[in-house]
């Protein structure tokens, strides 16, 4: 018990030997302090070498943080199976009756209801099965309260998350409160909110700040049945900065409400005292106390209960050791001990400084023994790259070949790419082709024949057959003097960026004509975006009230917004 407690205050996984000589307490702590300390690819590592009992638990647990694709799939694989499980084990236990899985969803669906019938004072007065509970008997005290709402949570962190486990939310919950349908009209909610969304007036007791927030913010969105008014608001209910002598909902405070703003240093002093294990809280004090520049040594005094195994920490320490190239790459070595993902970064880093060995030997490190392999793959075609134009030509195709057996859009371009450097044009054509097939974009292969339609007559006659679908009346050339009055098509900016907004443009402007030519749908832009490499976007934009010409300096061509077809 001891030693558990010490693992759920102080997150320190290396408390823990040998995960599976331990007891299922110090096993379930350990999972949340690989979670919370190191990452996901950690704590799946030990489920691999030693397989754990088989509770929900780890699902709950494991999405409490972000996760990769890769470990997506990994944390989807059996998931929802033991959630209903243990559903079934509470629901039998409380009603007797086996749970009826074609009857789950309006189960929830009533859990949620009465949940919020409860938070409300207005709690409807009947168990699940229809029947009236007696006189002064709350649902509260006549359902297994604490079966369906872990279940909930984690379909919600799931579903926010990671689009394999939240399809299987879809198709197995398709009506479900904390599922939203993909198709609804306005963006989903977390359940938390959902659910206070549908109570007829919200208490403030019965929410955390950041929950009353969101409400807040929902009312004012006229997505709430009661007016914004009626809310009270967060900032005048939660008047106490902290809980007294604890760090409880430290961040809600802080960040949400920043009720912490204004307290003195001695108050600071204090909090970091009793919460030196606390990462938000030890991240926050460091600022407070030394200001927005904090030296080398202020960050290892305020981190030291943290420093030697809190990956979160050591990757906030080395941000201040980047403008120092040595010190950095020794303070790296480090951290990808722990997680080797971070070779990606250190790889990328090293570009940028102009040490192009050591950025070879971090990228082969990655290669090597990164766990993320679509981060790595995404991150392949610099080494492919340096391979090849080092005459290591045989060690660029190895690192090609396993990008492009991950499957990601990148690792299929870096394979595709190194096969037209090397003029095997059936082989870059499958892979970019293959693009095509995956993620329904074939801007990259028509781009590749254009560049290459005078090198073989198969290829010219390929892209003949590629762009016309795209341009029927093939692609025409306009200038600003073309356009006079407001579009009817062309391609329209539907969210923003930061890129975007340097750009000079704007979440709604319609882009008419890229590089000299006439854009109406997202495909076509696509296929001329994808023509050139790093050039400027040569645009014209209608801005809703005038034509105008943008040149747009952006990395990769791409403002890193969603962009649809416009039709007027």
């Amino acid at each position: 018990m001891a030693n558990s407690l010490k693992l759920r205050n102080t997150s320190d996984w290396r408390l823990v030997e040998k995960p599976g000589q331990v007891t299922l307490l110090e096993r379930r702590e350990h999972a949340r302090a690989l979670i919370t300390c190191r990452d996901a690819s950690a704590l799946i590592k030990t489920f691999e070498e030693t397989p754990p009992a088989d509770l929900p638990d780890w699902s709950r647990i494991a999405t409490e943080q972000n996760f990769s694709v890769g470990e997506g799939h990994v944390l989807a694989n059996g998931w929802l199976e033991r959630e209903i499980a243990d559903l079934a084990e509470s629901w039998k236990a409380w009603s007797g009756k086996d749970l009826k899985t074609d009857n789950l969803v309006v189960i929830l669906n009533d859990h949620h209801a009465a949940w919020a019938g409860i938070r409300t004072g207005n709690p409807p007065w009947k168990c699940s099965d229809g029947d009236s509970s007696p006189p002064g008997t709350s649902v509260i005290s006549a359902m297994p309260w604490t079966a369906p709402r872990p279940f909930c949570e984690t379909c919600g962190a799931c579903r926010m998350r990671q689009r394999a486990l939240k399809n299987r939310c879809y198709s197995t919950l398709p009506a479900c409160g904390c599922c939203p349908s993909p198709s609804s009209a306005s963006p989903p909610l977390k359940s938390s909110t959902a659910r206070r969304l549908r109570m007829p007036v919200p208490l403030p007791e019965a929410a955390r700040p950041r929950h009353l927030l969101q409400l807040g913010h929902a009312a004012a969105e006229g997505r709430f049945s009661a007016q914004a008014t009626s809310l009270p608001r967060a900032q005048a209910w939660f008047t106490r900065e902290l809980a007294l002598g604890t760090a409880y909902d430290f961040r809600s405070r802080y960040i949400d409400l920043g009720t912490l703003y204004n307290a003195s240093i001695g108050f600071w002093d204090k909090l970091a005292a009793i919460a030196p294990y606390h990462y938000d809280v030890t991240r926050s004090y460091l600022y407070k106390k030394h200001g927005n520049s904090p030296t080398l040594e202020q960050f290892h005094q305020v981190y030291a209960k943290l420093e030697e195994y809190h990956l979160p920490v050591m990757e906030h320490i080395s941000t201040n050791l980047k403008g120092d190239p040595k010190a950095y790459m020794a303070y790296m070595t480090r951290i990808c001990q722990l997680n080797p993902d971070e070779f990606i970064d250190l790889g990328q880093y090293l570009v940028e400084k102009g040490f192009k060995e050591d950025a070879a030997f971090a990228y082969q490190a990655a290669f090597e023994t990164a766990t993320d392999r679509v981060a790595w793959a995404n991150h392949a075609d610099w080494l492919v790259n340096y391979y090849f134009d080092n005459g290591r030509t045989d060690d660029a195709v190895k690192i090609a070949t396993a990008a492009a057996e991950v499957y990601s859009y990148r690792g299929l371009e870096t394979m595709a790419r190194l096969m037209e450097r090397m003029e095997k044009w059936e082989d870059a054509a499958k892979h970019f082709a293959a693009i095509g097939e995956r993620y329904n974009d074939n801007a990259p292969l028509i781009a590749f024949l254009e560049r290459n339609q005078e090198r073989d007559p198969k290829l010219a006659e390929a892209y003949k057959q590629a762009l016309a679908p795209i341009f029927p009346d093939g692609i025409k050339d306009a200038t600003l003097a073309d356009f006079k009055d407001a579009p009817v098509d062309g391609v329209e900016f539907t969210s923003t960026s930061q890129l975007l907004v340097r750009s000079g443009l704007k979440l709604g402007h319609i882009v008419v004509a890229l590089d000299g030519h006439r854009v109406q749908t997202l495909e076509q832009y696509l296929v001329l975006r994808n023509m050139k490499s790093e050039a400027p976007l040569d645009l014209i934009v209608w801005d809703g009230s005038a034509y105008r010409q943008v040149i747009a300096q952006v990395p990769k061509r791409k403002f890193g917004c969603d962009m649809e077809s416009y039709i007027k």
